[in-house]
């Protein structure tokens, strides 16, 4: 494919070069900012868009800016999602992939072993806490003892023994 020919002054190159960097480097930080926060990287939506970015500006910078560390810079941007999207920061992650393998019609029984096998008994995350099902009711928190986790709920309604409905209720 033919280079495409980007600005012929140097400085303007630079320049346009420098300001793809600082917009890598922002986006990145609010990136990671909302794998702690939320789990960002359990939406594909937002992981498609982050690594379009990237190696979108890489392409910009191989192609357009003729720039090797504007193409490796958007690479590592890029990879660095692909790899957060399998590193679990916090107990986050797990809690609502935990609520994203629910299917209606389960036991109580086999959710609370969808439950241990995210969080399995001497795991590195606490275990969340369960309360006993009350009205056909199940709830589940995080973590009640630490103050980043302890509103991070889960309601789930049984009918019949059998899982109806939930509701994800993030911190």
């Amino acid at each position: 494919m033919a280079e495409i020919s980007g600005p012929e002054n140097s400085f303007v190159r630079d320049l346009i070069a420098f300001i793809l960097l600082i917009l890598l480097l922002v986006l990145a930080a609010f990136g990671v900012l909302g794998e702690v926060m939320f789990a960002a990287t359990l939406f594909p939506w937002l992981l498609v868009t982050v690594l379009l970015i990237g190696f979108g500006a890489a392409e910009l910078g191989r192609r357009w800016l003729h720039s090797q560390g504007l193409q490796a810079a958007g690479l590592i941007f890029a990879l660095t999602f692909v790899v957060l999207r399998f590193v679990e920061l916090n107990p986050v992650k797990p809690f609502r992939a935990f609520y994203r393998d629910l299917a209606p019609g389960m036991t109580e029984a086999e959710v609370l072993d969808l439950l241990d096998h995210r969080f399995p008994a001497g795991g590195r995350f606490v275990h969340p806490q369960v309360d006993p099902m009350r009205d056909q009711w199940l709830w589940m928190t995080l973590d009640p003892h630490h103050s980043d986790y302890n509103s991070e709920l889960i309601t789930l309604r049984f009918e019949d023994g059998r899982l109806e409905r939930g509701q994800y209720l993030p911190d």
